[in-house]
């Protein structure tokens, strides 16, 4: 059971709340520093707001962001990466849920400020994203690990 928790769960909850702050942060630096939109910020659920315009007292990152949201947004992307790892029988995590999160994060850091798909939002195209890259590389996985288990013929 130790096991299960350290090679399956724990690198899924690590690596989700890793790509979900990341997005968050970025996201709502995109927004508020970089081009004074006025969108939401967080995926799947928004776990934040823009500044609001022309108001006089400019709310703190504390107070736009909802940690209800963000634990809901963690743990809904856990569970569908659960989902996508336990379908492909993966034994260890690590590997898909870091290569994951290191490719999007890199395309996160190169994005426009313009949403990537126009009918989403920035967030969400992000996240959705994060869910591809992480079955793409849960089944390049899987593949690698069925070729060392094949038996070898001499």
């Amino acid at each position: 059971m130790v096991r299960w928790v350290l090679l399956f769960v724990l690198p899924i909850l690590i690596c989700t709340l890793a790509f979900q702050s990341f997005l968050v942060f970025a996201e709502n630096l995109r927004v508020n520093f970089l081009t004074g939109e006025r969108p939401a910020f967080g995926a799947p659920f928004l776990v934040g707001a823009g500044i609001p315009r022309g108001s006089e007292v400019t709310p703190t990152f504390l107070e736009r962001f909802s940690f209800f949201w963000f634990a809901v947004d963690v743990f809904l992307t856990a569970a569908i990466a659960v989902v996508i790892a336990w379908f492909l029988r993966i034994r260890n995590a690590w590997v898909p849920s870091l290569g994951a999160t290191v490719v999007v994060g890199l395309l996160l850091l190169t994005a426009s400020s313009s949403p990537p798909v126009p009918s989403w939002t920035f967030g969400f195209a992000f996240w959705i994203y994060w869910i591809v890259a992480f079955a793409v590389a849960s089944a390049i996985w899987t593949g690698v690990e069925l070729n060392r288990a094949r038996p070898r013929r001499g």
